[in-house]
């Protein structure tokens, strides 16, 4: 009997057994068997809050409509990220108002977005894949009560060549303390002791909380992130459990890198009045089509104002803008066009090459 023809019948017999994990007579090589690596844990999915008073609005992250009755309160909703990989977008579905919300999603997730709703609502979560594949579908009930936890960092847990310069992000699932948020509760740490450095937050909700070191981070270097449960979300309800997570800083400092920027979806653009208004969601991407978060990107219109005109990226390099100006959209032919370009690097004070992101026509008012 040739060597091939036995493997195979060695190999069907394994799978007639049942066997999962190649050993003893079943295994096709020579030597001691490789140490057993359990899985990564499944993601939790998607993450709902429970609803807290209305707050003064901010800038939407997504696409908002309401196309029924509002609910009493707002729930953050969050997707961890690596749960729907390949994802697009989401559409967030309240089912007792119709109220939906569109959301950009980056590394299978997105960070925690306000939702009206209230305790004992049902939101459908609808994930639209890349490449036609079957979306991917959430179903959660908005619950009366539920403790903060924290969604996500960056640098994610496990992640190498760290960039000395790095600032630090833990994003939480709903609304924090800023009096819980101190130099006890937040930590970097290399070894076992904490290393300096100031805490803000990114946001006006107070949902992700950076870490910004005294100095450069040391190459080559373990860094721990804790996050005790002394952190209390706005209703003073501590965080679920404790948290770490770990990174490895690169063997040495980085230049200054520019990224390139694209189209992430298509632009929604609305006529109100004289006034045209344009969502645009770009990525930050290096040469290797990877995402970079916390670029600092400036946005620029060649007409009209755009909102914010400077900002970092978010998750996968994902960032959303708004972009007003005075025309008429939709009625051919355009006599004028107006151009949104956007520049990415890793520096506060330089930015050389602006790529253009979306092009529209219009027609003076």
């Amino acid at each position: 009997m040739k060597f091939p023809t036995l493997r195979r019948l060695l190999a069907a017999a394994c799978l007639a057994l049942g066997a999962v994990v190649w050993d003893s007579g079943c295994r096709d090589n020579v030597g001691p068997p490789a140490p057993f690596a359990p899985p990564p844990p499944p993601p939790p999915g998607a993450i709902v809050s429970d609803p807290l008073p209305p707050a003064s609005p901010a800038a939407p992250r997504g696409t908002f409509s309401v196309s029924g009755t509002s609910g009493s309160g707002i729930t953050y909703v969050s997707l961890t990220p690596g749960t729907a990989p390949g994802g697009l977008v989401a559409q967030i579905r309240n089912n007792r108002t119709g109220d939906t919300l569109s959301v950009p999603v980056g590394a299978g997730g997105f960070d925690p977005v306000a939702m009206p709703a209230s305790a004992g609502d049902t939101l459908d979560i609808t994930v639209t894949l890349s490449g036609g594949e079957n979306p991917r579908h959430f179903i959660q009930t908005v619950p009366l009560k539920h403790s903060p936890t924290v969604v996500r960092t960056y640098p994610s847990s496990g992640k190498r060549d760290v960039p000395l310069n790095s600032t630090i992000v833990i994003v939480f699932s709903e609304p924090i303390d800023p009096g819980t948020v101190t130099a006890s509760t937040v930590q970097v740490q290399r070894g076992s002791t904490p290393i300096p450095g100031t805490l803000e937050f990114s946001d006006p909700e107070h949902v992700a909380v950076v870490f910004v070191p005294a100095t450069p981070l040391a190459p080559s270097t373990l860094y721990t992130v804790v996050v005790t449960d002394g952190i209390r979300d706005l209703e003073g309800d501590g965080l679920e459990s404790a948290f770490t997570a770990q990174f490895t800083t690169a063997a040495s400092a980085t230049g200054y890198e520019e990224y390139f920027v694209d189209a992430y979806l298509e632009s929604s653009a609305h006529q109100l009045g004289d006034s045209v208004l344009v969502s645009q969601t770009v990525r930050v991407m290096d040469g290797n089509g990877t995402g970079i978060e916390r670029a600092l990107v400036r946005f620029r219109g060649s007409v009209g104002r755009v909102d914010p005109d400077t900002t970092r990226s978010g998750l996968d390099g994902l960032v959303t803008v708004h972009w007003t100006f005075t025309g008429i959209i939709g009625v051919l032919p355009a006599q004028e066009t107006a151009e949104l370009s956007a520049c990415a690097s890793n520096s506060t004070t330089r930015c050389d090459m602006y790529w253009p992101v979306v092009v529209i026509g219009f027609n003076p008012p």
